[in-house]
């Protein structure tokens, strides 16, 4: 590997043969590793990783490194989504790339990482092939980032070898400090064919040749909370505890419908329901305000006069 000015260089090596993951970061930027991949000579092919927190300000940013050899397992053997899905709930903002060897142009082989990336809030950078042959190009370097993190611009650029050079630029803003978290997963959006491909990884053997009650209970709950990591991973999210008497169980019920209006639009882009979303909300503003015009003045007028 090449020392360069103005960086620091974390790298972990293959055991047994030249290879493995590395990554730059600016000398001013303060990271920690978190988890990298290990191996030993002669071992099976499987996830190659470094897992790192990057401080930016009053945040963290999740980086992650990856290369996946073309034989290597997604779930049998490997932990390595369940894993990354675990660290990703942990940070508002996230930055995974590398060689995933899995063909995102390709309707047969790109499901599994779509999933991966919709169920943990992610979103792939759309760059293009980043593989090229004389008879076919792959989009097989992934970029992932937080499905709220603006995409600023990104480029590839031919290179030396069959692999594109890929320039992205994000923005990534800070999240809003509070004392109380919320911490629940989200079981509406689950994919039915994934969840039972993530199933049929999982060798169930040990459980069915075992007579041991205790084991057997264990060893299901390891392995369904296993799948339950890959296929609705735990979301965190800050919780408001603001003095507001003023809301009634009707205006309650109003901000459901905008909260489902605005996911709606996100999801789908339809303008329609960011018209349907914006309307409620000036209207839903302004009852707030003279609700909490009435509370005061109620409060006011019924104080004991001096």
């Amino acid at each position: 590997m090449f020392a360069i000015n103005g960086y620091n260089l974390i790298r972990n090596d293959r055991a047994d043969r030249s290879g493995g993951v590395a990554i730059y970061f600016k000398k001013y930027l303060k990271f920690k590793v978190l988890a990298c991949s290990s191996s030993y000579p002669n071992s099976p092919p499987t996830f190659e990783f470094i897992f790192c927190e990057v401080s930016l300000n009053n945040s963290e940013l999740f980086v992650a490194v990856v290369y996946r050899p073309p034989k290597a397992p997604y779930f049998k053997d490997s932990t390595f989504l369940s894993d990354l899905s675990t660290f990703c709930t942990d940070y508002s903002s996230k930055l995974i790339m590398g060689d995933f060897n899995c063909d995102i142009n390709s309707k047969n082989m790109n499901s599994i990482i779509r999933s991966f990336a919709e169920s943990s809030g992610l979103k792939i950078i759309p760059h293009g092939s980043t593989h090229f042959t004389s008879s076919s190009e792959t989009f097989i370097d992934l970029i992932m980032v937080d499905q709220n993190d603006p995409i600023l611009n990104f480029n590839s650029y031919a290179h030396i070898n069959s692999h594109y050079l890929v320039d992205v630029s994000i923005e990534i803003f800070s999240p809003i400090s509070s004392t109380n978290n919320l911490r629940y997963r989200d079981f509406k959006n689950i994919d039915e064919n994934y969840y039972l491909s993530v199933l049929s990884e999982i060798d169930w053997s040990p459980l069915l040749n075992s007579s041991n009650l205790d084991f057997c209970v264990s060893f299901l709950e390891k392995k369904l909370n296993s799948v339950l990591d890959i296929v609705a991973p735990f979301k965190t999210v800050p919780t408001s505890a603001k003095f507001e008497p003023w809301i009634t169980d009707e205006v309650k019920k109003d901000f459901h419908l905008l909260n489902n209006l605005h996911r709606k639009f996100r999801r789908t882009g339809n303008k329609n329901y960011y018209e349907e979303y914006d309307q409620l909300k000036n209207i839903l503003n302004n009852k707030v305000n003279d609700l909490r015009s009435s509370f005061y003045k109620n409060r006011l007028t019924n104080l004991d006069k001096p």
